[in-house]
């Protein structure tokens, strides 16, 4: 099996229903790497009363878009806490949600074998059965590694942001501390 290049990105949101695009850019959604990104992530706090970060991350393996803008969440920080805890308590054969709130579908991560696998089940609400597509044989190593990195780059945007006090940051934080004794 070749080495599976694992690329993660997060993207917040730089736009608001009654603003319209919070910086110069006309982009809905915008990298965290861009030079605008924490102007784009303060005013969009300021817009949902300092305790969501609308965005997506977006996961590529081979460049291939495993998750992506479609699977856009209204809270971005708690998405990278449940991915984090994945990463953290690496249980076998226990599949771990990931939470993507806004949106009606399932999200799942599960490592088997020490590999990783996401399950998402987009059908759900269309079939009523659980029908999974199922993106398999993501090495866990480079799986972590690609979440550590990711995790250290929505950190730093992030840790000087003003978030509530009713915001899941915190919750986030302790997660990604405990990730940092993974590397």
């Amino acid at each position: 099996m070749g080495k599976k290049q694992v690329n993660i990105t997060s993207y917040i949101s730089n736009h608001d229903g009654e603003k319209g695009f919070l910086t110069s850019k006309t982009l809905e959604y915008m990298s965290i790497k861009d030079l605008e990104a924490k102007k784009a992530a303060a005013e969009t706090l300021a817009c949902g009363d300092y305790m969501y970060l609308p965005g997506y991350i977006d996961i590529k393996i081979n460049e291939h878009t495993i998750l992506g803008e479609e699977d856009w969440s209204d809270d971005i920080v708690s998405q990278w806490e449940s991915i984090c805890d994945f990463v953290v308590k690496r249980k076998e054969n226990d599949p771990q949600e990931i939470f993507i709130f806004g949106h009606q579908h399932n999200y799942y991560l599960e490592l088997t074998n020490n590999l990783v696998q996401v399950k998402v089940n987009r059908d759900y609400i269309r079939s009523g059965m659980e029908i999974f597509t199922h993106y398999k044989d993501i090495p866990y190593v480079e799986f972590k590694e690609a979440v550590i990195e990711a995790a250290d780059e929505f950190y730093s945007l992030c840790k000087d942001l003003p978030f509530g006090d009713e915001a899941n940051f915190e919750s986030f934080v302790e997660t990604y501390r405990l990730l940092g004794n993974q590397g």
